[in-house]
């Protein structure tokens, strides 16, 4: 599972602080710290996967992922008129 880095500055002596543009994302795997290939490896996705499910955790939360077309209709889909049209015929 992932871990952020909760700090919401940069830090260092030579530099001044500024806000975090992304936040650190550590994978563990049995314990043990792992690289983000060897992670992606053993769940047998692509690292991309795994940071689109990281960034889909952070800003909505657990829960159920939308898909590209779920406002979408299909262009075969009736209207309701011609569904009322089809039931009165």
């Amino acid at each position: 599972m992932h871990n952020t880095n909760e700090s919401e500055l940069t830090g260092g002596i030579r530099h001044t602080a500024k806000e975090r543009q992304k936040s650190r994302m550590n994978s563990k795997l049995f314990g043990k710290y792992v690289c983000k290939d060897t992670f992606s490896y053993v769940h047998g996705i692509d690292r991309k996967t795994v940071d689109s499910i990281a960034k889909d955790i952070l800003c909505n939360g657990l829960g159920p992922r939308d898909h590209g077309n779920k406002h979408k209709q299909p262009r075969h889909a009736l209207s309701m008129g011609d569904v009322c049209d089809i039931k009165q015929f």
